[in-house]
């Protein structure tokens, strides 16, 4: 009896370190791509693409920008048309004609555009192309323009304006996300390339060793044709959700929704912020 329960708490001990080790990959993968890449995250609703957004913001403890309140303390709220290099658009840079622009922005501090199939949706290019003509510029000249990145979340990839997306550097799809006590857990799969993100490329099947050279030339050739396909999982504790889960309800209605969501932590009156963008300093009338 001794040696079944020495065996089994031995077992116990290698699944909760072998655990711990995919959370740790997880968080180490998530925020070194948001740190040094333009991120989309995508997935069915309720998935947790906010909660992605939520976890990065805090622990990252950043000054950081976004379209609708996340945590307060690092998270300012800003309107997506200010970061652009309006009026220069991509005539002048085809045509070389230049000239100096008064800086508006912040110097690395990311943006986080929550429902980017909303705000900046694809099938709407044309109304895109006069309201935001020079958003897509800013989103490849990030890095130099302000030492940061513009990171979208929208239920499905090919929803967001195509000058943004396939202009990425990194994709997240959300699987799935549960609640356990105190803590969340969020599972998602890391894309590098896009096409494989579009396709919803599976990750390659993990296997300790290669049995035959075969299996490895496989494995080379799957990286060179999909980019790095990685499934991953992060955990954080529902009392540090402190965003509105159903944001969009008191949008649309004017006031907070009566019943949270089942993923949301405390929350107080000031995280209700509205953000109107209905008169974004890019618009063009």
């Amino acid at each position: 009896m001794n040696i079944v329960l020495l065996v089994s708490s031995i077992a116990l001990l290698i699944v909760f370190i072998v655990f711990l080790a995919k959370l740790s990959q997880g968080r180490r993968y998530l925020l070194s791509k948001f740190a040094s890449c333009n991120c989309i995250v995508f997935g069915k609703k309720g998935t947790g693409k906010d909660l992605i957004f939520n976890y990065v913001i805090n622990h990252r403890k950043k000054p950081c920008f976004s379209n609708v309140q996340f945590n307060q303390k690092f998270c300012k709220p800003a309107k997506i048309g200010d970061f652009s290099c309006r009026p220069l658009t991509y005539s002048n840079f085809i045509s070389g004609n230049i000239s100096s622009i008064e800086k508006h922005i912040t110097e690395n501090a990311d943006m986080y555009i929550s429902d980017g199939g909303i705000a900046l949706p694809s099938q709407y290019h044309g109304d895109l192309d006069k309201i935001y003509p020079s958003l897509p510029i800013f989103y490849a000249l990030s890095r130099h323009l302000g030492n940061l990145n513009i990171h979208i979340n929208t239920q499905n990839l090919t929803r967001v304006w195509d000058k943004l997306r396939e202009q990425a550097d990194a994709y997240f799809k959300t699987r799935w996300s549960l609640k356990i006590g105190p803590f969340i857990f969020t599972s998602f799969i890391y894309y590098e390339e896009y096409e494989a993100a579009k396709q919803s490329v599976r990750p390659y099947p993990i296997k300790l060793f290669f049995a035959k050279s075969e299996s490895k030339a496989n494995f080379e050739q799957f990286l060179a044709t999909h980019g790095e396909v990685k499934k991953l999982l992060i955990c954080q504790r529902v009392r540090d959700i402190h965003y509105d889960t159903r944001i969009f309800h008191n949008i649309v209605y004017g006031f907070p929704a009566p019943i949270k969501s089942k993923f949301a932590g405390q929350r107080s009156e000031s995280d209700n912020v509205v953000i109107d963008q209905s008169h974004d300093p890019e618009s063009v009338n």
